[in-house]
């Protein structure tokens, strides 16, 4: 059955692992016959995508996001992903068309143990029209570095979800995204393979083949424009306090801004 998330509806947390193996144990042994009937099946639509309601969002509501993000990233690097979660959920009201925000917010379920839901927020994110330039995340810039013990807990996880119906196209194609963030990239591209073979999603395939051809260290900092931006307003005042060409000179007449000849 597919499952719809709606990412403003409050989750349960999963069940525990205890609870899980007491009902292992009580379990009746099963017959060759069930063995059979329980092995995996492909699955090409395991999961349906996360419903919103996307629009087109202003400029002034991506600043804001981008804000949001970037504090949400922060809490994503220190492990807090409640705070992590309010900030990216804030983001994603505001810019409901940004593929960005939804790929932090695949990266937050999955760090949450919410497998299905980030498959729900993967498949819509990545949906949705991409930017020019295919946006690519990497552990250092979310986890804080590529060896955090979050990082391999996720992973343990990840796979063992997989396993349990590794025929999934869906599966396939969220540990393919996190595998991509790890900077594992040839595992990745053997896991869209795999999805393809299982008709899975093809919109999902081809952007994650896309974004497998940035390099990692490319920088995805969500402030990265903005910084940008402040980083050449401060060399071009540095310039202007440096060069004695482009710094005004004291005179009687008029000063060109730049020059040393004067106008009367």
């Amino acid at each position: 059955t597919s499952k719809v998330w709606i990412y403003d509806v409050t989750i349960a947390e999963p069940e525990s692992s205890s609870a899980a193996e007491g009902q292992e144990g009580s379990a009746p042994e099963a017959s060759p016959e069930g063995e059979a009937a329980a092995q995996p099946q492909p699955a090409a639509a395991e999961f349906a995508a996360a419903r919103a309601d996307v629009r087109e969002s202003s400029a002034i509501e991506r600043v804001d996001s981008l804000r949001l993000v970037s504090q949400g990233d922060d809490a994503f690097r220190r492990a807090d992903y409640a705070t992590a979660a309010r900030n990216y959920h804030a983001a994603l009201k505001l810019t409901p068309d940004q593929p960005t925000v939804w790929l932090r917010e695949v990266h937050l379920r999955i760090a949450q143990g919410y497998f299905e839901q980030a498959v729900g927020c993967l498949k819509t994110g990545m949906s949705l029209p991409q930017p020019e330039v295919p946006v690519r995340l990497t552990a250092r810039s979310l986890y804080g570095s590529d060896d955090a013990s979050e990082v391999l807990k996720s992973s343990e996880r990840l796979w063992q979800w997989l396993s349990d119906r590794p025929q999934s196209a869906d599966r396939l194609l969220l540990v393919a995204a996190f595998e991509q963030l790890r900077a594992h990239d040839t595992v990745s591209a053997e896991l869209i393979t795999q999805a393809e073979q299982q008709n899975g999603s093809a919109v999902c395939c081809t952007v994650l083949r896309q974004q497998l051809l940035q390099p990692p260290a490319a920088s995805t900092d969500a402030a990265a424009p903005l910084q940008a931006a402040t980083d050449r307003i401060a060399a071009a005042e540095q310039a202007l306090t440096t060069d004695p060409d482009s710094a005004p000179q004291k005179s009687d007449g008029i000063v060109l801004k730049g020059r040393r000849r004067r106008t009367p």
